[in-house]
């Protein structure tokens, strides 16, 4: 039951972080390419309807929307779940120690994808690839543990 629960909570959870982490790259790369986009434009453009010149000043615009904020805290409130969940999963019956190793993982990608939302750093081309590496890493541990996860 406590797998079940840390699966699909994870799935869920990385899906907001995912929307808001796509969202993230988005602006930026919208304030850098000067390109327009209905998402994007309120954060990337200013009163004239230019773009601004320092992307920063595009995802700071972004960082204090309704949007942002409401998509961290919800973040926030899955990790504390995530968290609570997993610590009833340590120390788990020989039977499930394999399956405890992949909960470990996956727990830890989470975690660090969780920041590309509420953390950003880097610049734009570290940040892209640290998400697509995360992403890819937590799809496949997630798709490992669901493999694993007896059938009730």
């Amino acid at each position: 039951e406590n797998l079940n629960a840390f699966s699909s909570s994870i799935l869920s959870g990385a899906s907001t972080v995912e929307t808001t982490a796509n969202k993230i790259h988005n602006v930026w790369y919208n304030c850098i390419m000067s390109k327009s986009d209905s998402e994007t434009d309120p954060y990337t453009k200013n009163k004239l309807g230019g773009f601004h010149s320092d992307f920063n000043t595009a995802l700071r615009n972004y960082f204090s929307s309704d949007e942002y904020i409401s998509s961290v805290a919800s973040i926030n409130a899955s990790t504390d779940t995530i968290s609570i969940i997993y610590q009833d999963l340590q120390n788990p019956p020989e039977e499930f120690a394999n399956t405890y190793d992949v909960v470990d993982d996956l727990y830890e990608s989470y975690l660090s994808f969780t920041t590309l939302a509420t953390s950003p750093s880097g610049s734009l081309q570290e940040y892209t690839s640290n998400f697509n590496v995360l992403d890819a890493e937590i799809l496949s541990l997630y798709k490992k543990l669901d493999a694993l996860i007896p059938e009730e």
